[in-house]
């Protein structure tokens, strides 16, 4: 276990003054060796940064950290809540320095408190657990509402979800002794992160920044994908450990097994045929050297303009979701030119009623 000790007081009973005093006189004597000292444990600080509050079921986990510690470590627990998650990040990794490790668990999280042990013994810079996105279209999930959190560039310059390489958590237990759980990415989500104390004197702070997506500067990417950029262009890699299993509480507790079982298929189709189609429109191009000259494809602009009209349904569930993504993506930029604020459309509902009104010529031409 860690270093957490508990000092209870009683009185002393005569025998015990006795054999105190016997114990003195035989160390005088060298008959007794001294006690060994109280082992060091490297300092950790567990940082739980909220926006509202820390669900039910991991701040049970929480507290059974504060009640067993981190075998192994001598293991601080600190939880900010803050309006903005960017801020309570960075408020978190302040003292950084003063710690062998930093291990952010973000407050709708459900893992196995072992884990952290595991993440920390593997003494790496950067090393995660496999989360998830929970239900919400974003950055890191513009197609899907449950997809891996965590991304590799592509020869086009572009951060791309990590859709396979997840062998180990569909392996038996006898197959998983010959595998390796751990991948490399670029990056990949802080939900459950482990950053050691090396990265953290090497960066520049603010660590956490909110940065726009070279090949969308319309759109921001995440905190957590501009720190992992920092620690790429510091030459640190970045690890997941695949056997590292976390849950995000929703509706349910979404987790990589809904992808798995979901969605995988599907997106790997998907990934293929996107990337033939970069292979013929782009070239050699990068993401923003392409958004620069064109921003969508004829192809692409012929699927919203059918899909607006209701000419063509989509074929699936996740070529509608991509559609709808694409209109949100051109609604805003075409909002931006107009000057018209995002709030405005901000519903993926009105930003179809706003493409079909008065963005129709944008999507025609």
């Amino acid at each position: 276990m860690g270093n957490t000790r508990a000092v209870l007081y009683r009185p002393i009973s005569g025998v015990e003054r006795d054999k105190a005093k016997f114990h003195r006189l035989g160390k005088k004597l060298g008959l007794f060796s001294d006690r060994p000292k109280s082992q060091e444990y490297p300092k950790v600080k567990i940082c739980v940064p909220v926006k509202d509050q820390i669900d039910y079921g991991t701040q049970g986990l929480l507290n059974q950290i504060l009640a067993r510690g981190v075998s192994g470590y001598s293991a601080v627990l600190y939880s900010l809540a803050s309006s903005e998650v960017v801020a309570a990040r960075n408020d978190s990794a302040e003292d950084a320095s003063d710690f062998e490790a930093i291990f952010f668990i973000d407050g709708d999280m459900i893992f196995q408190p072992d884990d952290i042990k595991k993440l920390l013994d593997y003494n790496y810079p950067v090393v995660a657990g496999v989360c998830t996105t929970r239900g919400k279209q974003g950055y890191l999930c513009p197609y899907l509402p449950v997809m891996p959190a965590m991304m590799r560039l592509n020869k086009w310059g572009q951060y791309e979800v990590v859709i396979e390489g997840f062998d180990y958590v569909n392996a038996s237990e006898e197959e998983r002794k010959s595998m390796n759980p751990l991948i490399e990415v670029d990056a990949v989500g802080t939900a459950f992160m482990c950053i050691r104390k090396e990265v953290w004197e090497k960066m520049d702070k603010p660590f956490f920044e909110l940065w726009p997506r070279p090949d969308q500067p319309h759109k921001q990417m995440g905190e957590d994908v501009s720190f992992c950029k920092k620690v790429r262009a510091l030459g640190f890699p970045i690890y997941v450990d695949t056997s590292v299993i976390v849950g995000h509480t929703g509706e349910y507790v979404y987790s990589i097994y809904d992808f798995l079982e979901h969605y995988q298929k599907d997106m790997l189709a998907e990934r293929e045929v996107e990337h033939d189609l970069k292979e013929k429109e782009w070239g050699d191009k990068t993401g923003q050297e392409f958004y620069e000259s064109q921003v969508f494809s004829e192809q692409k602009r012929s699927e919203i303009r059918e899909y607006l009209t209701g000419t063509v349904k989509p074929k699936s569930e996740i070529a509608r979701i991509r559609i709808d993504n694409m209109i949100a993506q051109l609604a805003h930029m075409t909002a931006q030119e107009c000057g018209i604020a995002m709030p405005i459309i901000d519903s993926l509902e009105r930003k179809k009623q706003y493409m079909r009104g008065t963005a129709d010529d944008r999507v025609q031409s």
